[in-house]
């Protein structure tokens, strides 16, 4: 019969006080592995005794398993990693295995020393894998933007919720090794009958990691179906922002870049992620053949970009503005800027910034996030309200 093992693999006492009681109700463990294994018989008085492994071996030798028959102790199994060896005694009044606790604590050097490496490699991996995180996050782009687009963001959590998990149990079987191992020494017994606690974090955590990859799977078999490209003449719904047509007085054409039948001079892309499920990314291209830039550059071709959120969360607003304003006007620090926060619009808030030819507005509008970048010779900020608007036309 397969049962869960609801005690700490190094609380010597309560496995030896857990193994007595689950006989007493008929159920004789056989194995542990990620569950715990027990023949049903007769309820009967059966004593237990964990035995520290001394090396790295797959079970005892024949002659140790003898030299622990001969005392009345019979060998059940080895723990999961490898950590105990599980004896039974079916005698009314076993013999005890160790009646000297300075002794036995040297059966425990094996153990202790496997226990301390296990913790300092725990804590070694989680601090490893938080400053990969944040040195990602300072210098690789792993910023509050790139967050919210990932479709990732709950497995990365995840991760790093295990990792803190695993150091915290590593910890606390430290901790109790450590005390038993001390105590050994210093003339402690072990406790054989104790109060016990049965607890299932380790499963609860194996189950929520389960359920945190069967949603992963979904949300990247989701994005593969749901996320798409258009061209902007091909999508019927209202776009989120103005387009070329709004802002431009000239006569312009849209230039020429088509790839599976999508111009990627005027496009449309949609995404989807657990913290924005509403994303939209919208370029257009436009060139003027009868007009030139002021500085003779070239033809006067105007470009408009547009990148537009609809987040889960409403808190995740200002991070993720803020974010976009730092990393769009880097590209212009060494540039004359004109900015201003815009007051008395339909905007929560809106932030308007203007390098030469190039305008930005940046705002939003309660879950509603939008970035409008701008090239050429119209006025984008009299097209402020024009935006707000759009964007309300948009239901969540």
């Amino acid at each position: 019969m397969k049962k869960l093992f609801p005690i700490d693999f190094y609380d010597v006492g309560a496995i030896e006080s857990y193994f007595h009681d689950m006989a007493a109700e008929g159920y004789f463990i056989k194995k542990i592995g990620f569950f715990a294994y027990y023949e049903k018989g007769e309820p009967k008085k059966v004593t237990y005794r964990l035995e520290p492994l001394m090396k790295e071996e797959e079970g005892p030798d024949e002659s140790v398993v003898e030299g622990y028959l001969d005392f009345g102790w019979h060998y059940i199994c080895t723990m999961p990693n490898r950590m105990f060896y599980v004896f039974a005694s079916y005698d009314e009044e076993p013999q005890e295995i160790h009646t000297d606790t300075f002794t036995q604590s040297f059966t425990y050097d094996y153990l202790a020393k496997k226990v301390a490496k296990s913790r300092r490699i725990n804590i070694i991996t989680l601090v490893f894998y938080l400053g990969i995180m944040t040195i990602c996050s300072i210098f690789g782009g792993f910023d509050t933007k790139f967050w919210i687009e990932s479709d990732n963001t709950i497995w990365f959590g995840a991760i790093i919720l295990f990792a803190i998990y695993t150091l915290i149990l590593s910890m606390r079987e430290y901790s109790k090794m450590k005390r038993l191992y001390e105590g050994l020494k210093a003339g402690i017994s072990i406790k054989h009958r104790t109060l016990y606690k049965m607890h299932y974090g380790s499963y609860i955590m194996c189950f929520l990691l389960s359920i945190t990859c069967i949603f992963q799977l979904c949300t990247i078999i989701y994005n593969f179906k749901n996320e798409w490209t258009k061209d902007i003449t091909q999508y019927a719904d209202t776009i989120p922002s103005i387009t070329l047509d709004d802002i431009e007085k000239s006569d312009f054409i849209i230039e020429t870049g088509v790839v599976n039948g999508v111009n990627w001079n005027n496009k449309i892309d949609y995404k989807w992620s657990e913290l924005a499920p509403v994303m939209y990314e919208i370029s257009q291209n436009g060139i003027v053949e009868t007009e030139y830039w002021k500085d003779n550059s070239g033809e006067y071709s105007p470009s408009l970009k547009t990148d537009y959120y609809e987040l889960r969360f409403k808190f995740l607003r200002e991070p993720l503005i803020k974010n976009i304003i730092d990393y769009e006007l880097e590209l212009f620090k060494y540039e004359e800027m004109l900015s201003e926060e815009l007051l008395n619009t339909q905007f929560d808030y809106a932030y308007f910034v203007k390098v030469k030819e190039t305008q930005m507005l940046f705002a939003y509008k309660d879950n509603k996030v939008i970035f409008v970048r701008y090239h050429g010779y119209g006025d984008l900020k009299i097209l402020t309200e024009t935006i707000a608007e759009r964007i309300m036309a948009q239901s969540n």
